[in-house]
């Protein structure tokens, strides 16, 4: 009885790896229910149709019941291991950004943001001329440095001029101001601007040698934004501190004053700046008025002409000299 069940054993064995040396193609068995198994067709010719499975052993099927598909050369190494050809895998998305990010990534983020939103813009000009044996020379370098970001605006402009007669200095003026605004909700802020003005060495009649220190700070609105227009409106209180070296004298006084701000972006690369000062002296009971317009002409990302008008007359420090001039300048950008 042993030797029978041996015997039968060993024979099913020899049939079992006979009919796999004599596999003709390996593949995929697809059954009508979707089901897929891999292995390899034995025997097409006739009914049922001879299928080595790499699981289950021989199976039988008829072409109704299931189709067999050929594997493709690239898979084959995989099919011989039972394993079935996998997919692409899908890309695996992003995870998004922590508060628990690396401190070295933050640190990058931080400096890139404190570098990359400052703007600096030079501005240069140069006037010689001769007229019947007198030679002037007027000379203007201009600095402004500006960074705007979602909630604050900071800006500091610095100009020197110099002007000489003769080969002598006629006159040397030094300005320089800060401004800093910080936006309350999307339309009103606060601002506050020091400013500083240093007028000297003027040999021309009616002229004061000066300097003076002012500190303003108030609030303002934006009246309307659009896409290429912006105005505001502010009011405000300065604090004057004035030195007068030719009468040797030192003030200081206080007045209240209201800012009208107009940006226009125009055509063909025109950028338009305007901002006035309207400025009220109590104890003199006069009006004062300061203006300033840029017309600014972007020849390229770099380079730019600007037409600037300046008027001042009647300011509150009524020792200051009255300004009224028109140059072009040539910027640079950056």
């Amino acid at each position: 009885m042993l030797f029978r069940i041996a015997a039968f054993c060993l024979f099913s064995a020899l049939a079992l790896c006979a009919t796999t040396a004599d596999t003709q193609e390996r593949g995929v068995l697809v059954y009508k229910d979707g089901n897929r198994i891999t292995g390899a067709l034995v025997r097409e010719q006739g009914q049922p149709i001879h299928f080595v499975s790499d699981r289950f052993g021989i199976l039988k099927y008829t072409p109704s019941e299931a189709r067999f598909e050929a594997e493709r050369e690239e898979d084959e190494s995989l099919v011989y291991r039972g394993k079935t050809p996998a997919l692409p895998a899908a890309p695996t998305p992003h995870p998004p950004a922590t508060a628990s990010a690396p401190k070295a990534a933050q640190k990058s983020h931080s400096t890139q943001s404190l570098i990359h939103p400052w703007k600096i813009k030079l501005n240069g000009y140069l006037d010689k001329t001769d007229d019947n044996g007198t030679q002037r020379r007027e000379y203007l370098s201009a600095v402004r440095i500006e960074r705007h970001t979602s909630t604050n605006q900071l800006s500091l402009d610095t100009r020197y001029e110099y002007t000489g007669r003769n080969n002598s200095i006629d006159r040397r003026r030094a300005t320089s101001r800060g401004d800093w605004r910080h936006f309350l909700t999307p339309r009103a802020f606060t601002l506050y601007t020091p400013y500083f003005e240093y007028d000297g060495k003027n040999t021309s009649a009616g002229r004061n040698d000066y300097l003076l220190n002012q500190q303003q700070a108030g609030l303002g609105y934006r009246l309307l934004t659009v896409k290429n227009y912006d105005t505001r409106i502010a009011a405000t209180w300065s604090y004057f501190d004035l030195r007068n070296y030719d009468l040797n004298t030192e003030s200081s006084f206080s007045a209240p004053s209201l800012i009208l701000e107009n940006n226009l972006r125009l055509p063909w690369e025109f950028d338009l700046r305007q901002k006035g000062q309207l400025y009220y002296l109590p104890a003199q009971e006069k009006f004062g008025w300061d203006n300033e317009s840029d017309l600014t002409k972007k020849i390229n990302r770099t380079l730019s002409l600007t037409l600037r008008h300046q008027y001042r007359r009647d300011y509150p420090a009524l020792g200051l000299n009255p300004i009224n001039r028109l140059r072009l300048l040539f910027g640079l950008e950056f």
